[in-house]
């Protein structure tokens, strides 16, 4: 398999594979954004407060994005499942139809 269809299996839906764009795209903005910031927000804080914030800035950008990201798989699969139902549904009663067929052309 080529990388794109490696990345169509893990990330089923368009809306999937743009979430994580963004949120892969947003990483680096938000690990740069206290230290760019901080003459606005926290103009007295250290050095090691500075790259905690980074951290934990990039962190909860991270679990955001992962977490929208694996709820529209989750809704996504969630569909598929019934749309599968209904297909099966149909299926077997189209199998149901055929089978009452068979029997009543055996009786003739």
């Amino acid at each position: 398999m080529n990388l794109r269809e490696e990345i169509e299996s893990l990330l089923p839906t368009r809306l999937t594979r743009w979430l994580a764009l963004l949120t892969a795209a947003l990483l680096s903005p938000a690990f740069v954004a206290p230290r760019f910031l901080q003459p606005l927000i926290a103009p007295n804080a250290t050095e090691a407060e500075i790259v905690l914030l980074q951290i934990l800035v990039s962190g909860v950008v991270a679990v955001f994005g992962t977490f929208f990201v694996l709820l529209a798989i989750l809704f996504h699969l969630r569909s598929e499942e019934k749309n599968r139902r209904e297909v099966l549904k149909e299926l077997n009663d189209d199998y149901q139809k055929e089978q009452g067929r068979r029997k009543q052309r055996d009786r003739i």
